[in-house]
């Protein structure tokens, strides 16, 4: 009896001393219908990431004004989110859909690793966007230097090179957890703490501290330029009122400076509009779940699974959403969204007669 007792507490101090985190549970039908909303708006997303990105690589490809070192990085982008919709979230809705099966030990870390690289991409590619509008707004002059196509592409690969390595490592050698009692695909219970920190620390708390504050720059820059825009066309609206009367000839010369002061303002508002959106729904979609990994890592109190699954869907929202800020706000990119549909339009009408 004594030494059925003493196997009996062996074991719960070998289950406190493991590694591995145990969900609190829900009922079943609860369960069913929370993974069928998650796995419905996670194919939603997959779609719309697949679609929305493919139309921002073709318009790139196709218009040859788009091919500017800027969009070569909006390009970067859109592949890293063009493949996290299209092979990363799938294999998140499988490992949903097949919970119980015996391979998911094997399957769930190898959908952490994909989403590892190809979040990782997106997440540093944004960074890398906010340091060279940075670097154009504050040294312009160094800008044209420096930040060539050449540069660009160079960062673009040893970015994807490391990234592979970092995201490979749970898999190969460092950082993994093989976790058979896991009710759920997450990083903290298929990753070491260890593992997850370092993760964090580089792909998510880094760049944020990094971007926040250099589009804070941008937007208190852009915000200036407005208000220098507003009192120059004053100074060109208001002499021109005065002569209205009486000289024609002057009041047709300042129009176009009128109309080209008026065209500079309206590019900063967009321009402070897009640094507004990119920093707050970066925050607003990425950091939920990066906050309740790291209080259960440090041994805070657990969440239940559909606020967890929530975040993670948020996490992926960030990559079609991304398209439609940068992508989206652009005159240039709006005008070839249109001629590609419109070709697609007549293709596909073409065919179907």
């Amino acid at each position: 009896m004594k030494e059925a007792n003493n196997s009996g507490n062996n074991s719960f101090e070998k289950l406190l001393a493991s590694n591995e985190t145990l969900l609190p549970q829900q009922p079943a039908a609860a369960t069913d219908v929370a993974t069928a909303i998650i796995v419905t708006i996670l194919i939603l997303i997959s779609i719309l990431s697949v679609f929305g990105n493919a139309l921002v690589l073709a318009a790139i490809y196709m218009n040859y004004n788009l091919r500017t070192v800027g969009n070569f990085l909006f390009g970067n982008l859109a592949l890293s989110d063009f493949l996290q919709g299209a092979i990363a979230i799938p294999c998140r809705i499988a490992e949903l859909l097949y919970a119980d099966c015996n391979f998911r030990h094997l399957f769930c870390p190898a959908s952490i690793a994909l989403s590892i690289l190809f979040g990782g991409s997106s997440n540093l590619t944004i960074l890398f966007i906010s340091v060279e509008r940075f670097v154009g707004v504050r040294w312009p002059f160094l800008y044209y230097s420096f930040i060539t196509t050449k540069f660009v592409f160079t960062v673009i690969t040893f970015t994807w090179v490391l990234l592979a390595i970092f995201a490979s490592l749970p898999l190969f050698a460092w950082g993994g957890l093989t976790n058979y009692q896991a009710n759920l695909c997450r990083f903290p219970l298929f990753l070491t703490s260890n593992y997850i920190t370092a993760l964090y620390l580089v792909l998510y708390i880094v760049p944020m501290c990094i971007i926040v504050p250099l589009y804070t720059f941008i937007l208190k820059a852009s915000l200036k330029s407005i208000r220098k825009i507003h009192i120059q066309e004053l100074s060109v609206r208001t002499p021109a009122a005065r002569v209205n009367e009486i000289d024609v000839e002057e009041t047709d010369a300042t129009a176009p400076r009128v109309r080209r002061t008026t065209d500079q303002a309206a590019r900063q508002r967009k321009s402070a509009k897009t640094v507004s959106l990119v920093v707050g729904l970066f925050i607003l979609l990425i950091m939920p779940i990066v906050v309740i990994d790291i209080v259960e890592i440090l041994g805070g109190p657990k969440v239940s699974l559909l606020v967890i699954r929530i975040a993670v869907g948020m996490a992926y929202a960030n990559h079609f959403l991304n398209i439609f800020i940068y992508a989206g706000c652009s005159g240039e990119y709006k005008r070839a969204f249109a001629k590609i549909l419109s070709r697609l339009r007549s293709y596909f009408t073409k065919n179907s007669q």
